[in-house]
């Protein structure tokens, strides 16, 4: 989902990311029925086609928080006090499904709305963005290590896996789980020798801790009013509805 030609792509990230993160707050922090989830998921549609992005791409990305949803709610419907209905000739609290309900709806607006801001801004630019708008340097620094040099690091796991396996012709499930302590020792020794080779190299060309970015941002009345109005919108949705 790489829009480079919307409004959305080229509007300051700070405006972006304040309102996500206000469009997230008032998802979690209040009561939510079907009707304002309704509401809720037609804005973000909205921003969403106006971009230009990809909605199927958008939506996968959002399915990468369901297996943690269920984790959360599968035992709400059982464990929960009040009235209980049966379905399947398995008895299931009506408190506990409205709390399960409630939680999976928030669980998707909120993925679908940090989804739809990192569609629509470059990861150097959403960097940029977090350490203008004060969070900590280490931090921002942080991330972006591990958004750089994940895959490395998984490459370098599944090459060890594939090197043991070839070695042992896999072995036994004890032997792959007795060797398994070795192999992250291993990753962590080759992680922090390769972080240090890099930090020199980054302090030879430069590097002071500050995100530089090949596009400069700067809040413009266009950004304002959209913020504005697109904060505005929400709240009418979450004090009407």
């Amino acid at each position: 989902m790489t829009p480079n030609d919307t409004v959305a792509f080229h509007s300051d990230p700070r405006i972006k990311i304040v309102c996500t993160f206000f469009f997230v707050l008032l998802v979690v922090s209040g009561t939510l029925n079907v009707m304002r989830f309704s509401a809720f998921f037609l804005i973000l549609l909205v921003v969403a086609i106006f971009s230009r992005g990809s909605l199927s791409f958008l939506f996968k990305r959002s399915l990468v928080i369901i297996p943690f949803v269920i984790l959360v709610v599968a035992f709400l419907p059982f464990f929960s006090g009040g009235e209980t209905v049966t379905v399947a000739g398995i008895s299931l609290c009506i408190e506990g499904l409205q709390r399960a309900g409630t939680i999976v709806m928030k669980a998707v607006l909120s993925v679908l709305a940090a989804a739809l801001l990192a569609g629509t801004t470059e990861f150097s630019d959403l960097l940029k963005g977090f350490e203008d708008l004060k969070v900590p340097t280490i931090m921002v620094v942080l991330v972006s290590f591990i958004y750089r040099y994940s895959s490395v690091i998984v490459e370098e796991a599944r090459r060890m896996k594939i090197a043991r396996d070839i070695r042992s012709r896999k072995g036994n499930l004890f032997w792959q789980a007795r060797t398994l302590g070795t192999i992250v020792a291993q990753i962590f020794m080759r992680s922090y020798e390769r972080s240090e080779r890099i930090y020199q190299a980054m302090v030879t060309r430069g590097f002071t801790g500050e995100i530089q970015t090949l596009r400069q941002y700067e809040v413009t009345r266009r950004d304002v009013v959209q913020g504005v109005g697109f904060c505005t919108v929400v709240m009418v949705v979450r004090v009407v509805i």
